[in-house]
């Protein structure tokens, strides 16, 4: 159920969340995980008995000033139980331990003995060796902490397969009837409820709290807040209830180590999330809690969202590729009806030929051949940059190359982004060697770059001799740019540079729905590659969103067309912002 106002941000995780979970799907399935190596190989107490293991219990070394946790040997540590129930007969947290090791793939420590002692139990475990999250955690680069967020999801669902049986009782996980419940859902003062003797229990437990607090702030009988009644829609699942960055640890083989679950028993789902947030405002318990809690600012979400739609896209683009190999269109392989007609006979036919477009000069020579005159801004030019892209293109991709958006089904507007994404895709893969200069494609050296980039003003810009030529035009207009501003010298963003971080790749610069045919056979034909070069990725998200701020080129304001750019190009928006800043100076020769 999404919270009362914030219907996006609940769209937009449950998004997020289900893209996640197929990706953990089909990587379970490509990939299957497997139980840490050093869980299955014999630890070095096995040997000792319960006596001995209290001896070296005596002489431990205790790890953290705040726990009962004793370091026994090099790999064995001691833990003391934390139920709070007096003289339970079991230790709940090796309980769950065990029942994790059994029937997950998680890497937690694995339980080697539990030793009765007077009041409580020793748990004897695994000692992890490695940093907690904590430690590391603003270190970690952005993928690296989306990839901590995924495994911890991929975590927490294999978690929840572990569901309650009738008989088993809500809370910690006993044999022996229900116990006590400790966990931050409850609050600091006291952090235990219970026992419940059923999930019904529970459920009254907190019924009967809302009705007290609402008749404690005078809430009238016929509000709505008084018809919402505590979820138990659900299943009692198991659940950790302490996920935090201190109880995460990076281990010496690269996996991350779920630990401390003296809060684990059987709860409902929600239970999990509500325990992380409330670990997450209380930083003595939480750490360093940027950006872990995921409530990044707008920007930040967005980027996020495609960043990781982009990459399940891709991933899912690979499996049909193995599929089902796509094929160049039919059409292309098929000879044309001017094969065997001279150049004299085909410009005979120019002169006679139909005019497609009044604002291009493509001419329509038979019915299936047009012509277009070259756009290579520089005067004569020893070849035709769009003829040897689409040459290019034709030998190496199965990209079919050469105003129905509004009539067509939403989920045929997304077949078309992510086929969109998938030539892209292809694209990219053509990088320009370190001798080939920026800009159109061409064996005579560098050429004019024309691209919606530059403005619209003064639309192209002089032959760059390189890579870091295009980086130093770039950077002198920002400078030129922020002199007018007149930015403080000391101003960060003066700091921030031209992109160059990436190879430059074959980009298109015009893709927009004019020069995207459905065609007769199905495919998608892009066509009109006059501005097709050499350039950075981001370029292609960049001239995408000009275009579309420009109707008389896009040929449409329609909003799911602009929210699809990100997905097909990448989401760009630092870059494409970078941009933007310069843009005042961009007129400037």
């Amino acid at each position: 159920m999404a919270p009362p106002g914030g219907m996006t941000k609940w769209l937009f995780y449950t998004v997020l969340g289900m893209l996640a979970d197929i990706l953990d799907v089909i990587l379970t399935f490509l990939i299957p995980p497997r139980r840490p190596q050093r869980s299955l190989l014999p630890s070095d107490v096995d040997h000792l008995s319960n006596e001995e293991i209290l001896e070296l219990k005596k002489r431990g070394t205790q790890i953290h000033p705040d726990d009962g946790v004793l370091k026994l040997t090099p790999g064995v540590i001691g833990k003391s139980s934390q139920d709070i129930d007096e003289n339970t007969p079991e230790a709940s947290e090796a309980n769950a331990l065990d029942l994790l090791f059994a029937k997950t793939t998680i890497p937690v420590p694995r339980v080697r003995r539990v030793v009765r002692l007077q009041w409580d139990f020793l748990i004897v475990m695994d000692y992890i060796e490695g940093p907690t999250l904590a430690q590391v955690w603003r270190t970690l680069s952005t993928w690296r902490k989306l990839y901590v967020a995924f495994t911890l999801r991929r975590y927490i669902r294999q978690i929840r397969r572990l569901t309650a049986s009738t008989t088993m009782p809500l809370g910690p996980l006993s044999a022996q009837g229900p116990r006590t419940c400790e966990s931050p859902v409850w609050g600091p003062v006291p952090p235990y409820r219970g026992p419940f003797a059923s999930y019904s229990e529970l459920s009254a437990f907190f019924n009967n709290r809302l009705r007290m607090a609402l008749e404690k702030k005078k809430v009238p009988e016929d509000d709505p807040s008084r018809k919402e009644l505590f979820d138990d829609s659900e299943p009692l699942v198991l659940t950790h209830q302490d996920i935090n960055l201190h109880n995460i640890i990076v281990g010496e083989d690269g996996r991350l180590w779920l630990i401390d679950w003296g809060w684990s028993g059987y709860y409902p789902p929600w239970f999990e999330y509500v325990a992380m947030k409330r670990q997450n405002e209380e930083e003595r318990v939480s750490g360093p809690s940027t950006f872990f809690s995921m409530d990044a600012h707008v920007g930040m979400r967005k980027w996020l969202f495609y960043s990781i739609l982009g990459t399940i896209a891709d991933v899912l683009d690979t499996i049909l590729t193995i599929v089902v190999p796509p094929k160049r269109p039919q059409k292309s392989l098929l000879p044309s009806d001017i094969d065997h007609l001279s150049d004299g006979e085909i410009l005979e036919l120019q002169q006679k030929g139909t005019r497609l477009h009044p604002d291009y000069s493509i001419l329509k020579l038979t019915p299936n051949t047009v012509a277009k005159i070259s756009q290579d801004v520089d005067e004569c030019p020893a070849d035709a940059s769009e003829a040897n892209a689409l040459d290019l293109l034709f030998a190496k991709t199965t990209i079919p190359v050469p105003r129905v958006w509004p009539t067509l089904l939403t989920w045929r507007k997304l077949y078309i982004a992510f086929t969109l994404r998938h030539y892209v895709h292809q694209l990219r893969r053509f990088t320009a060697s370190t001798t080939v200069p920026p800009g159109p494609l061409s064996a005579d050296g560098p050429r004019t770059c024309e691209s919606p980039v530059w403005g619209q003003v003064q639309s192209h810009r002089s032959p760059f001799a390189s890579y870091s030529d295009l980086s130093t035009f770039c950077n002198d207009r920002l400078r030129m740019a922020q002199k007018n501003e007149k930015v403080p010298e000391d101003d960060p963003s003066r700091e921030e540079l031209f992109d160059d971080s990436e190879l430059l790749v074959l980009t298109h610069q015009d893709i927009n729905l004019r020069n995207i045919i459905l065609g007769e056979d199905g495919h998608l034909w892009l066509i009109d590659w006059g501005w097709s070069g050499y350039y950075l990725p981001w370029f292609e998200y960049a001239a995408m969103e000009r275009q579309n701020e420009d109707e008389r080129i896009s040929g449409t304001n329609d909003g799911l067309w602009k929210a699809f750019v990100p997905f097909i190009c990448g989401p760009y928006f630092r870059q494409e912002e970078w941009l933007q800043r310069m843009s005042s100076v961009l007129n400037y020769i």
